[in-house]
């Protein structure tokens, strides 16, 4: 990801846990209200660190495309 869009995330992240942030504060007692600020936190964190969980599959071919299926002659 390019650091653009890394600096969007970021910003995207603190927004949704600032707003976790404050319906924790008016009211904890619910799991519903630490959503936000869990899912702003893991957005911020997948930002600084992209490699610490790693869903792209752009990795090159596995090779089943690659083997022509032929008798080896």
């Amino acid at each position: 990801m390019s650091t653009a869009g890394r600096i969007a995330q970021l910003i995207i992240g603190a927004v949704i846990g600032w707003y976790g942030l404050t319906l924790v504060s008016e009211d904890g007692s619910d799991i519903f209200t630490w959503l936000p600020l869990i899912i702003g936190g893991g957005i911020i964190l997948s930002a600084l660190f992209p490699d610490l969980i790693d869903i792209s599959t752009d990795d090159g071919d596995s090779g089943s495309s690659s083997d022509s299926g032929g008798d080896g002659d």
